[in-house]
């Protein structure tokens, strides 16, 4: 059975809060409807698990939110 799925491509600054309200409200839509969603996205965070040096405030609250949207 074909499925729907939402692609998107995101840019986070540096001076925006991680995720931002946008991002929020995709994910929200798409858990709502019970659509799959793929997100590539140039986050500027920094997360050790990822591969980073290090691991910043932002990477910390991507990381949170990845994890608190089952994403």
């Amino acid at each position: 059975r074909p499925r729907e799925v939402i692609c998107a491509s995101v840019y986070m600054p540096m001076e925006d809060k991680v995720p931002g309200s946008k991002v929020r409200e995709l994910v929200e839509y798409c858990e709502r409807r019970g659509l799959a969603l793929i997100i590539g996205a140039d986050t500027n965070c920094h997360v050790e698990a990822w591969g980073s040096s290090n691991t910043n405030e932002r990477g910390d609250g991507l990381v949170e939110f990845v994890m608190s949207t089952k994403l």
